[in-house]
């Protein structure tokens, strides 16, 4: 049960930064692979096509803070992800 709630609860967190970045932020979620986490993103870019957005997390989902998630959803809406 605690899982679920945990789980939930995460989801929500990237509910809302989905929410903030706006309709360009078409997918977001958690992944891991070889024990790194990360953030998987696909965002609708200023050509209408679709930028696929990898963000290493420096621990685990459990251990973001709100601050994490402000500053993930700052690189979302500003696109400093990309480089010019």
């Amino acid at each position: 049960m605690e899982t679920f709630i945990r789980t939930n609860y995460y989801k929500a967190k990237l509910a809302q930064v989905k929410k903030e970045v706006g309709a360009k932020c078409t997918y977001l979620t958690f992944a891991e692979e070889k024990g790194q986490h990360f953030f998987l993103a696909n965002l609708l870019n200023d050509e209408g096509a679709k930028d696929r957005v990898t963000i290493a997390i420096n621990g685990t989902p459990e251990t973001l803070e709100n601050k994490d998630y402000e500053e993930l959803t700052q690189i979302l809406k500003t696109r400093s992800y990309a480089t010019n």
